[in-house]
């Protein structure tokens, strides 16, 4: 068995150890005098350093936590609102980039229960604290406010580079069918192990895999990516109930659903709405204080508004305007 096939099969093998087949890649690399291989092989090993160099599978969407306190009453492992957070860094702001090399990836739980810091965690939790107090008084603020990993995420990326190696020995394989073709290694390969690399490495990062989207598309304790298809009610109740909205409630807006994917806005169909906005946003799950109270309602709201714009794209408009008369 060659080198190229032994690093494959580690790879592939669900026993295989992810760190032995990238060190085995160095000395790959070295043998086959191709360091682009090397460097990408030692960066997953030992993590990157700057978030120009980070991949685009280490980067995932999810919220901020913290703690919510009023006075003397507190919320711990409060989701805090993308809304108290200023459009111009909210995208930055809500994003997990994972710098750590495999080595220390393999060791971290992966169950959710990881935090890490915003990339601008102080002004983050000073610009938060500003409107609370401006907007509910001067005993009104958040504390701890830490990014929050999506359960998965870190296998997902372990999976990623898994899934590069193998795809990568397989093109190796076909160029260097053994150890002699390795060490007899002249260059002639060198344009075509460009091409490989690039492809598989540089541009295509396993972009399918799914690493989380935002948290309106995503069950928090799930990481499944929900999916609303213009037109199609089930795909929207899925999602509705990803966001805690209880069946009884979907099951009422489907009938004022299936009239705004046919483009009817009615006086009526907007009466119906409407209510029907208020009964889902008013029962969701209930949480303690003033703040986190209206907080979570405007979360609701916006989660529902999303949702009903996917499913009925061609009344956007008029759906923007009703929400603006909504009284959270």
């Amino acid at each position: 068995m060659s080198r190229i096939t032994q690093i494959r099969d580690v790879a592939a093998s669900s026993k295989g150890n992810l760190s032995d087949a990238l060190l085995q890649c160095l000395v790959l690399a070295d043998e086959l005098e191709y360091a682009p291989l090397g460097g990408w092989a030692n960066l997953e090993l030992s993590g990157y350093q700057t978030l120009e160099s980070l991949p685009d599978f280490r980067k995932t969407h999810s919220s901020l936590m913290g703690t919510l306190f009023e006075g003397n009453r507190y919320t711990c492992g409060y989701t805090i609102p993308d809304l108290w957070i200023d459009e111009e860094y909210r995208e930055n702001a809500l994003t997990v980039y994972v710098y750590d090399g495999i080595y220390k990836l393999q060791t971290l739980p992966d169950d959710g229960s990881m935090g890490v810091s915003s990339v601008y965690h102080n002004w983050i939790e000073g610009t938060i604290n500003n409107k609370l107090r401006e907007d509910y008084g001067p005993f009104a603020g958040v504390r701890s406010v830490a990014l929050s990993v999506p359960p998965g995420t870190y296998a997902r990326v372990i999976g990623a580079v898994q899934q590069s190696i193998v795809r990568f020995m397989i093109e190796l394989n076909r160029m260097y069918p053994s150890d002699e073709e390795i060490q007899a290694e002249s260059g002639e390969h060198k344009p075509q192990l460009d091409l490989v690399f690039t492809n598989i490495v540089s541009i295509e990062k396993v972009d399918n895999l799914v690493l989380g989207g935002t948290v309106s598309e995503v069950q928090q304790t799930s990481n499944v990516t929900i999916t609303i298809n213009p037109g199609d009610f089930e795909s929207l109740a899925a999602y509705l109930r990803s966001i805690s909205v209880s069946e009884n409630t979907i099951r009422e807006l489907e009938p004022i659903a299936n009239d705004l994917a046919r483009g009817n806005t009615s006086e009526q169909v907007n009466r119906s709405f409407t209510e029907w906005m208020g009964n889902a946003v008013n029962s969701a799950p209930a949480v303690a204080g003033d703040v986190a109270t209206e907080a979570s309602k405007q979360a609701a709201a916006s989660g529902i508004i999303e949702g009903v714009i996917r499913f009925a794209p061609n009344v956007t408009d008029w759906i923007n305007a009703i929400a603006l008369q909504l009284p959270f």
